[in-house]
Parts: C-alpha cells; structure tokens; sequence
C-alpha cells in the first residue's frame, strides 16, 4: 500500500513550566484532533545550575533536593498533558528527559526527528540562550530536520488550515518550508504565494513557479507581488496576513544554528519579534 504523504501522522510539543507552553500545547493537541493524528510530549528534569557566585563544593543534598524538585515538575507536567490529551480524545505519549539545558533542547530535536512535525510556543525567554524555551525553539528549527509551527505568546485560536500564506523569496529555506507545509496546503482552501521586494523587479516569475509547482500536486494557489520600498519586509508580511485573515504562514527561517544571530537579524526576527499567528518555519 502506497502512503498518503499528504497527511500528518505524528505531532511533537514540548511541556514548560509556569505555563509557559499552554498556547502551544492547546494549538498542538487540538491540531492533533483536527488531523486525526498522535501527539508526543516531552518535559525536561532540567540539571540544576549553581551561580557563578557559590564558593566551593556544592552540598550533595542541595543538589538532590534540586533535582527531585525538577523531576517533580517534569513529571506533573507530563500527567496533566496526558490528562488534557485524554479529555481531548486524542492518542498521546507523554517522555521525561533528564537533561542539561543544552542536553535537553538536543533531546527534543531527536524526538522530533522521527515525527512529522514539531509545535512550539514563543515564551518570556525565546531570545534568552540561557532560557529553556528559546533552546527548544532553536533546537526544532536549526536542528529536527522537521517542519516546526511556532505559535504566539498567548495564542488561543484554534487550529484551522483554511487559508494559507507562503511567505517567499526563492531561497532554500523558503522552498524546505513549502515542501514541509504540503499536508496543510493540500487541505486549506486559499493558497497564496507573497513575494516582498524592496523595489520594483524588472521580471518576478518565481512567485508564479511556485504556484505552477503547487497546481502539479493539484493544490490551487495564486501568486501576489508587493513592492515596499519603505516597509519593513516582516512587519509587511504579517500585516497582508492579518489584512487576509490567513489561518497559517509559511516561511524559511533564515540564520544560523545560534539563536541570538537568528533572532538579531533579518526577517525571520522581524516576524518572531511580533509574531501574530501559527507560523510554519523550517531552515
């Protein structure tokens, strides 16, 4: 039997304390249901990190206690995510990983790799590199190989596929972020390809091979030129977003594999800056 590579199977999300990861656990478990597919949750036992300020050897006790607390954390997280998933009448697992904070971002871009897509939540510390969220956020884009859905801070919309943006430039990333979004865009109902430029172009025809591109896998799309001399290209895309109601946008996430160079330059940290609805990135 052949496989239906347009649909989503699997869906990872990571678990966070402070209830920093609801947005993306609820974006993430009612996608699930909405696709028919499994999720897989990770939470983190995170290693203890003594100041830079403690003297000596640290006491064996304060270390145990610190990660018994973590442990606690982690796994209360992971119960209350399979409760959730079980009211929600979605198929979960739930994994605790006992980590570093390096050691633990690593740890959920391997468990995404064997998923087909990763859902991931911007927090208070996503451009904080000591911060678990942004390691995560860093570590699904940069380092899973999978494409990865970013939602805002405090989204809570629910998931819908009806319309879709292709944010496009012609580059690589760009072109891993359509191929990653084929489940969605063969579902949606309104695709569009908006490419920004700074200028007027003396030919764009890349816009309309995307669209050629789409329509030989039968999903119909239609491409939009806009030409912002003076605008910021991300504050540009995600306002004709926001103009067009468009469910989710799909874009590269140009960089390199350190998050501080992601977020300080380029698009991808203007549209991570004010980030307004699910985004689908791969780099």
């Amino acid at each position: 039997m052949t496989a239906n590579i347009l649909n989503i199977r699997d869906i990872t999300v990571p678990l966070l304390p402070e209830g920093q990861s609801n947005a993306a656990v609820d974006y993430a478990l009612s996608l699930a249901k909405l696709l028919g597919a499994d999720i897989a949750a990770q939470s983190f036992a995170v290693e203890p990190v003594m100041p830079a300020s403690f003297m000596g050897d640290v006491p064996a006790d304060l270390l145990g206690s610190q990660r018994a607390a973590a442990a606690k954390i982690a796994d209360e997280l992971a119960r209350a995510f399979a409760d959730q998933a079980a009211q929600a009448g979605v198929a979960a697992q739930t994994r605790i990983e006992a980590a570093t904070l390096a050691g633990a971002a690593e740890a959920f871009a391997a468990f995404t790799r064997t998923r087909d897509v990763a859902v991931v939540g911007i927090t208070d510390d996503s451009v904080d590199l000591a911060g678990l969220g942004g390691l995560i956020i860093d570590a699904a884009l940069f380092r899973s190989g999978r494409p990865t859905i970013v939602v805002p801070k405090g989204h809570q919309a629910p998931p819908a596929v009806n319309k879709v943006l292709i944010a496009w430039n012609g580059g690589t990333a760009a072109a891993r972020a359509v191929a990653g979004a084929m489940p969605f865009l063969a579902k949606a109902s309104v695709v569009e390809v908006l490419t920004v430029h700074a200028k007027e172009p003396q030919s764009d025809q890349t816009g309309a091979d995307v669209v050629r591109h789409l329509g030989r896998h039968g999903i119909e799309a239609k491409a939009k030129t806009i030409v912002a001399p003076d605008v910021n290209v991300g504050t540009t895309i995600l306002n004709y977003a926001g103009d067009g109601h468009v469910d989710l946008l799909v874009m590269g996430a140009f960089g390199h594999s350190r998050l501080r160079e992601w977020i300080l330059g380029g698009v991808t940290q203007d549209v991570m800056g004010s980030l307004t609805l699910p985004t689908l990135m791969t780099h």
